[in-house]
């Protein structure tokens, strides 16, 4: 991305925030879908999250991979 660190710092704040949506949103998630399901979606979301921001770097893209790493880090 070749970026400072104030886009880093955002990079950062998009995975936070991604993560506490997720720990907000988990019991209703967990009553729907079990642990082995959540588990295998979490994977796959953070394996397209790394691959999006590989093939596609730019910072737009790379935050919405950066929030979709912090809701699959929790999952």
């Amino acid at each position: 991305l070749q970026q400072g660190a104030p886009q880093y710092g955002i990079l950062l704040a998009m995975l936070g925030l991604g993560a506490v949506s997720a720990a907000l949103l988990m019991h209703r998630i967990r009553a729907t879908w079990n642990v082995d399901k959540l588990i295998l979606l979490g994977a796959f979301a953070f394996s397209g999250a790394m691959i999006m921001l590989i093939v596609y770097p730019h910072m737009l893209l790379a935050s919405m991979a950066a929030f979709i790493t912090g809701v699959s880090w929790i999952s």
